[in-house]
C-alpha cells in the first residue's frame, strides 16, 4: 500500500476512534460556561496526545484553535470547548490554555465524584513541575497580565 494512502487511512481511523470516545457535539448546550475559579484534581495527557485531540475536536465542534494559547486542556463539559483559562499549581500560574477536549459522557459523573477538574497537556504539566500522579490545581479566568506565554507554541498543523 503506498505510504500516502496508508497515512490517510491512519488519520481516518484516528478520527473515528476520537469520535467514538468523545462523541459529537449533540450534548452541547446553550448553558453558561462552567463556574471558575475551581480547585480540584488534575491529570495529564501523554506527550503529543492533547495536540492531536485538540485538532480533531476543533474540527468536530467547530471552534478555532487560539494561536495565543500556550497549550490545551480537557474539562468536563462540552460547553467549555474553545474557552481560554489559566491554571495555578505549586505557586506557578500558566496560561492562556485552551479547552480543546472533554471527558467522555460515560465517565463525567465518576470524575466529578473523585474531584477531577482538568487534564493538562504534557508540556504544561512539566512547566508546573508536577509529578506523574493526580495533583491539586486551580482553574481560573486569565487576566491580561497572565497572557504571557510560558513557551512559544508551534503553529498547529493537521495530522
Amino acid at each position: 500500500m503506498p505510504q500516502k494512502i496508508f497515512e490517510k487511512l491512519i488519520l481516518m481511523l484516528s478520527i473515528l476512534v476520537m469520535l467514538a470516545l468523545f462523541g459529537t457535539s449533540a450534548d452541547a448546550s446553550t448553558e453558561t460556561l462552567s463556574q471558575l475559579p475551581v480547585t480540584g484534581l488534575a491529570t495529564y495527557y501523554n506527550p503529543g496526545i492533547m495536540e492531536r485531540a485538540a485538532y480533531l475536536q476543533s474540527l468536530n465542534h467547530g471552534f478555532d484553535l487560539d494561536p495565543d494559547a500556550i497549550g490545551y486542556v480537557a474539562m468536563l463539559e462540552v460547553r467549555d470547548m474553545g474557552r481560554i483559562i489559566c491554571i495555578t499549581a505549586n505557586g506557578i500560574t500558566i496560561g492562556p490554555l485552551q479547552v480543546a477536549d472533554v471527558a467522555g459522557r460515560d465517565v463525567r459523573e465518576r470524575l466529578r465524584e473523585k474531584g477531577w477538574v482538568v487534564d493538562i497537556d504534557w508540556p504544561q504539566w512539566e512547566t508546573l513541575g508536577l509529578p506523574r500522579r493526580p495533583r491539586t490545581v486551580t482553574l481560573h479566568e486569565c487576566v491580561t497580565e497572565m497572557r504571557i506565554p510560558v513557551r512559544k507554541k508551534r503553529k498547529h498543523e493537521p495530522i
